[in-house]
């Protein structure tokens, strides 16, 4: 895997042999509005977990739309905020990380970059992915860490 501080350019060669070989191009939205778009119902299961299984949550949000209500709301910078700046980038960094794990042999994979630009992470390889596989690398990282990771702190009793 390959370190690299911008998204590769896609390989216009390797596209055109590949649709010639009956691959199917996915397809993507086109742009950053439809992309967010359609993640809203995401964001809204995620909060939704949040909100119902990690009760320290429940009271910072209860005070804000009470403040909010009140014409207001008052913002702290402390240590604790710094420490979630902090894990947020670890959260990006390991994001990414389980994109890659389903890659095959993404750590000798020379086909396999990865990188933090200033509109998040990002993994991309051309190497041969099967249906199942590219599913599996979409989905881990949403699973792993908006669901399995949030109820397992929950029910250790572990809350940020």
């Amino acid at each position: 895997m390959v370190y690299s501080k911008k998204i590769p350019p896609s390989d216009s060669n390797l596209s055109m042999t590949l649709l010639d070989n009956g691959w199917v191009k996915i397809k993507e939205p086109q742009n950053l509005f439809i992309t967010v778009m359609i993640s809203i119902p995401f964001m809204i299961i995620n909060a939704a977990i949040l909100i119902l299984f990690v009760p320290p949550i429940k009271i910072p949000l209860s005070e804000i739309l009470e403040q909010l209500d009140n014409g207001g709301f008052t913002f702290v910078i402390d240590i604790k905020l710094l420490l979630y700046i902090v894990a947020f980038f670890v959260f990006l960094v390991a994001h990414e990380l389980l994109h890659a794990v389903f890659i095959p042999d993404f750590i000798k994979s020379r086909k396999t970059f990865w990188g933090i630009t200033p509109y998040g992470g990002f993994v991309s390889t051309t190497e041969e992915l099967s249906k199942l596989q590219f599913f599996l690398i979409s989905i881990t990282p949403f699973v792993a860490l908006s669901v399995i990771l949030p109820l397992i702190f929950s029910f250790l009793g572990i809350y940020c």
